[in-house]
């Protein structure tokens, strides 16, 4: 008789639920009542691990804004001297370029908007710290517009230079753009959308 209680389970009612104390539950039912009674710590653990995850991505793409931002001044640099090589050249060329052109030519408008412009203040705040680079404002073709303007001396012409940035629209140059033919692997094997 002893041995027929025992193969008998047991059930408890304990509020709405009846439990067994027999372990005769399958395996999903144990782990759903595994879960159900770790939930805060699984969910605690769940967020951690999220807020991780977020905190990696959020360093990556810093990462890469700022890696762009400093390759993208130099060639600022280098644009800017390129101008004013020309306007040593031939003064009908301006001396300057306006920054509206400069971002448009560094970093044209298919680019993600929100991406563009914290790049761009990036490349503005290290650029107000070279001193070799005036910072101003002036009327071009009748509309006021901040410049940039190359005041140190120019480094030996390469025989690559480029052609000087006129003040006007930049233009789309089919699927590739202008900036990623002149620099090649500017954004490496990003596609932005």
């Amino acid at each position: 008789m002893a041995s027929e209680q025992e193969s008998t389970p047991i059930r408890i009612a304990s509020g709405d639920q009846w439990y067994s104390e027999v372990d005769d539950k399958p395996f999903l039912c144990r782990i759903r009542m595994l879960a159900s009674s770790y939930k805060w710590h699984l969910a605690t653990i769940a967020l951690m691990i999220g807020a991780a995850l977020w905190f990696l991505k959020q360093r990556r793409v810093a990462q890469f804004e700022r890696e762009r931002a400093e390759v993208l001044v130099q060639q600022v640099v280098d644009l800017l001297q390129n101008q004013k090589y020309h306007h040593q050249k031939d003064n009908n060329i301006a001396g300057y370029i306006a920054l509206t052109h400069l971002r448009d030519t560094l970093l044209p408008p298919p680019i993600e908007p929100k991406l563009r412009d914290r790049i761009w203040q990036q490349v503005c705040a290290i650029v107000r710290l070279d001193t070799r680079i005036l910072p101003t404002t002036t009327l071009v073709h009748g509309e006021q517009h901040s410049v940039w303007e190359w005041t140190s001396s120019i480094v030996t012409p390469s025989a690559n230079r480029l052609k000087p940035i006129f003040q006007g629209t930049v233009k789309d140059e089919g699927s590739t753009t202008a900036i990623e033919k002149r620099y090649p692997g500017l954004f490496g094997d990003r596609k932005f959308k």
